[in-house]
């Protein structure tokens, strides 16, 4: 009897846990994080960010050139651990939205390679979406890249079909509607990034304003006008503030 229902746990309880969805949060400069991925990714985050630097080939994450550290590159801090979340099946869906600080081709490049040798991002249920922000390759080029490179758009940017089918994201600075760390978002400036919100809707994608404050009255701000991504240094604080006004 204990063991049957051992057995009625593991089935009913574990894949619901799995099954988790993400929240619209965006972990902003993931690898400045005192465990890069990790929090983001125990708070769920449908977006986690890592900039990156090519130097002598290798993909180093840094916010500056002169702070890289060879021992944060993509691959340790972000590839190895997804691909591995991926063949656990602890994996959900989720973005890696990878910001290119070095030339865009030759970047985008080594990316390729480096997410090409993961097998398990390749299989066609990968819950994985890798979007290339950033210095990003122009859009003329973006078909030349293999599917699994998706590419982060801009609103005031214009696209063909076939661009916008290679799109993952839409990103737009909060500080082009508000000042730099504004917490009161005014009727006026609300319905201006909405009117943004709801352009990008139109087109089936998803939306994120980068530099938004981390305060509560621009995450629920952000919340009703349908921000799909809600950008943020605190991951677990706004899943905890996001479960409370579901």
């Amino acid at each position: 009897m204990k063991d049957a229902l051992t057995l009625l746990f593991a089935f009913f309880i574990i894949p619901s846990l799995c099954a988790q969805k993400p929240i619209n949060g965006h972990s902003h400069n993931d690898y400045e994080q005192k465990r890069p991925l990790k929090s983001a990714f125990e708070a769920r985050m449908g977006s986690i960010e890592a900039d990156v630097y090519l130097v002598n080939n290798q993909l180093y994450v840094s916010h500056e050139a002169k702070d890289i550290n060879p021992s944060k590159s993509l691959d340790e801090l972000y590839l190895k651990p997804l691909a591995k979340a991926i063949r656990k099946k602890k994996a959900y869906s989720m973005i890696l939205l990878i910001d290119i600080k070095s030339q865009a081709d030759s970047t985008l490049n080594v990316i390729v390679k480096q997410i090409a040798h993961y097998s398990a991002f390749h299989k066609a249920n990968c819950p994985i979406q890798f979007v290339i922000s950033g210095n990003r390759p122009l859009s003329a080029k973006w078909s030349s890249y293999p599917t699994f490179i998706q590419f982060d758009g801009r609103p005031y940017e214009s696209y063909t079909p076939e661009q916008w089918e290679r799109i993952g994201m839409v990103s737009e600075s909060f500080g082009k509607y508000a000042k730099s760390g504004q917490k009161d978002i005014p009727q006026d400036t609300f319905n201006k990034m909405k009117t943004v919100v709801d352009a990008i809707h139109a087109h089936k994608k998803k939306v994120r304003f980068w530099a938004t404050p981390d305060a509560n009255e621009v995450w629920e701000a952000l919340a009703k006008m349908g921000v799909d991504f809600i950008n943020t240094d605190t991951p677990t604080a706004l899943r905890v503030f996001l479960d409370k006004i579901k």
